[in-house]
């Protein structure tokens, strides 16, 4: 079996090298010189092996936690965040060995990741079991049994997203690159073919295109700004308006709904609940006198510029989710960090339609009560420079044509492996992502309802109707 698996990978390594010849080459993934930069490039689309025993791989199912009896066994650890999580969903890790264009890390930690990414990809509807063809995302830890393995001398954390809900594979790849453009700190991406082996039920099975995006944690941060020290928060709030909501001066209620990654320290812990305190308590004056001592009022109103203009609504503005929020150890000040992107560019389809997403106002952006928001866009000191932001990116960044370029410079480097993709599913995935990276409306296939207008298309909309809003506030 270990001979056949072995050729079959061999074949698999042939085959991509000859479908992608076009594709620029980087560097040798092997070569210690290999850097983070070096991964994480979109000119490039690696070939990935995860090769899990049927032990493991059903050691990985999906398991119904009790939610409350992990807070109290862990008060000081945040459960996994997300609505799978609200509903007792965990996703245990499993042992695997792993293959990145020839570069072997043995004996990794594996598990599924995700919410409505992971929803999507399964057919079981008690999300109790996955099957091996199913493109679920993954989450790969380097270091997780054995210490020390790295890949590019510092990445220990691989983050395999499975762009179920977006046809073209560019939603993360674009909208981390536009925050980025913005000056705001955002992962990398870069590309994946992802094949899986499970000895004696597949072989070398093509899952298909996958996303990787650089995971936030300490060597992410100190490599943007010297420090990785400081809280590390993942917030979460099902519904929006609870956000930083003060929960009096135990630092264990806030657990569940900041997420830290870490214990923080005495001071840090003051810090954030003073914040909080501030947010939900404090007057209009005393907020306007003291937030700049509280958030990085520079980079969150670059932040929520590019948020707003992308009205991802799967992001604080509707979902109360999918940020990091960092407290610099040096500035005392809170930082936000986008995170998951597959929604980005107006096609979060759950709670407004096509129409209202693409107009959805820039004052205020939210569509239903947000009282962290509510109170930050009062602000003049927030409001005035998140305003200038918008005028600002709307003339340079948010153009419509500088978007579609981008776009056109992915297509031929994803079609093949989108093709390739299609093939091994038996499904329509070429002629969605042939229409959706044109421009084309494509049939929304989620939770929802009509259809999906792609990035270059929503651009021309968004771009139109934010200048036109800026233009009716005058300067």
């Amino acid at each position: 079996m270990q001979t056949r698996v072995k050729i079959a990978r061999i074949c698999g390594l042939v085959a991509g090298a000859m479908l992608f010849a076009t594709v620029c080459l980087a560097a040798d993934i092997t070569s210690p010189g290999f850097t983070a930069d070096d991964l994480f490039t979109s000119t490039r689309i690696w070939t990935v092996h995860l090769t899990i025993r049927p032990d493991q791989w059903k050691a990985m199912q999906p398991i119904h936690a009790d939610r409350r009896a992990q807070q109290r066994a862990h008060p000081e650890r945040a459960a996994r965040n997300g609505y799978l999580a609200s509903q007792g969903v965990d996703f245990p890790n499993g042992h695997a060995d792993i293959d990145i264009e020839g570069k072997v890390f043995r004996d990794v930690g594996v598990r599924f990741k995700g919410n409505g990414t992971f929803l999507n990809a399964v057919r079981d509807s008690s999300y109790s079991h996955v099957s091996p063809g199913e493109r679920v995302p993954y989450k790969v830890h380097l270091n997780e049994f054995v210490k020390g393995q790295k890949l590019a001398g510092k990445i220990t954390t691989l983050d395999f997203r499975n762009n179920i809900t977006d046809a073209t594979a560019m939603n993360e790849v674009l909208g981390y690159r536009l925050y980025r453009d913005a000056g705001v700190p955002a992962s990398r991406t870069t590309y994946a073919r992802l094949f899986l082996t499970i000895p004696g039920q597949v072989d070398n099975r093509v899952l298909g295109v996958y996303t990787i995006s650089e995971d936030v944690g300490g060597p992410y941060l100190e490599e943007r700004f010297g420090d990785g020290k400081g809280a590390l928060l993942k917030p979460f709030d099902r519904e929006s308006f609870a956000l930083f909501r003060y929960r009096g001066e135990n630092w264990a209620d806030y657990v569940p709904s900041l997420d830290p990654k870490d214990p923080p320290t005495p001071e840090d812990r003051k810090q954030i609940i003073d914040f909080c305190r501030l947010m939900s308590n404090g007057s209009d004056a005393e907020l306007a006198q003291r937030l700049g001592s509280f958030i990085d009022l520079d980079e969150v109103s670059r932040f929520m510029a590019v948020t707003v203009w992308l009205s991802d609504g799967d992001s604080m503005m509707d979902d109360g989710q999918n940020f990091y929020a960092w407290l610099d150890p040096k500035t005392r000040k809170l930082r936000f960090m986008p995170w998951d992107l597959d929604h980005t560019f107006g096609q979060f389809p759950q709670h407004l339609n096509q129409r209202q997403r693409e107009t959805r106002p820039i004052l205020p952006p939210w569509y239903r009560s947000n009282k962290f928001l509510e109170r930050l866009f009062k602000v003049p000191a927030f409001r005035e420079p998140y305003l200038a932001r918008l005028r600002e990116f709307s003339g340079t960044l948010f153009d419509p044509q500088r978007l579609a370029k981008q776009v056109d410079e992915l297509i031929p480097r994803l079609r093949p492996a989108i093709a390739e993709q299609g093939r091994a599913a038996k499904d329509d995935s070429l002629d969605r992502f042939d229409k959706a990276s044109a421009g084309r409306s494509i049939e929304l296939r989620e939770f929802g309802s009509g259809d999906i207008v792609p990035i270059k298309t929503f651009a021309i909309h968004r771009a139109t109707f934010v200048k036109e809003q800026l233009a009716r506030m005058g300067k």
